[in-house]
């Protein structure tokens, strides 16, 4: 009896090493919160024109409602007082692991939002239309970085009407599963 237990620990501790290197699958959280920091720039300006990047502060908002698919909303605030209110689409990739050595899985989404942009002083509807990525920060925690570029159209005279965007921030969310990798969720 000793010696089948003592083969029992030795296959547990010779197939440890094959357990820790599993890769969980990535789960979706109903809603997403993002919080980050965002920069613009005009389109078409000369060099060392007085417009230049401008930064502001970014609040995301996405309602998954399939793994792949989701309801897309954003407001971003720029410090010299213009602020956009958008909503719309976003369409993701499945996230994944780019081999079998990497730690978190990522995802790559673009995302189309339509709405309001605003001086402070008058508003006209605007249109967002950019791509970016997400990569899990934690094997523990419902938490990841993510990034994006686009550009931004506003429809009247408010300000620039075409803008270079660029944002990054934290997404609280997307989590690992607790069960070894089988099938992706997310």
């Amino acid at each position: 009896m000793n010696r089948i237990l003592a083969g029992m620990a030795l296959m547990l501790v010779a197939a440890a090493p094959a357990w820790a290197g599993q890769q969980s699958s990535a789960e979706l959280t109903r809603v997403e919160v993002g919080a980050g920091v965002v920069f613009r720039r005009p389109v078409g300006v000369r060099p060392g024109s007085a417009e230049h990047w401008s930064k502001g502060l970014a609040l995301d908002v996405n309602g998954n409602l399939t793994a792949r698919f989701a309801v897309a909303g954003e407001i971003k605030t720029f410090f010299q007082g213009s602020s956009t209110v958008l909503g719309g689409a976003q369409l993701s990739t499945n996230f994944s692991y780019g081999n079998g050595r990497d730690p978190v899985p990522g995802r790559f989404f673009g995302k189309l939002l339509g709405g309001v942009a605003s001086n402070g002083v008058t508003s006209a509807p605007a249109l967002h239309a950019g791509g970016g990525a997400e990569v899990l920060l934690s094997r523990t925690k419902p938490i990841a970085l993510r990034w994006e570029i686009g550009y931004r159209i506003i429809a009247a005279n408010i300000g620039p009407r075409v803008n270079g965007v660029a944002a990054i921030g934290l997404v609280f969310g997307p989590h690992l599963s607790k069960r070894p990798f089988t099938r992706l969720r997310g």
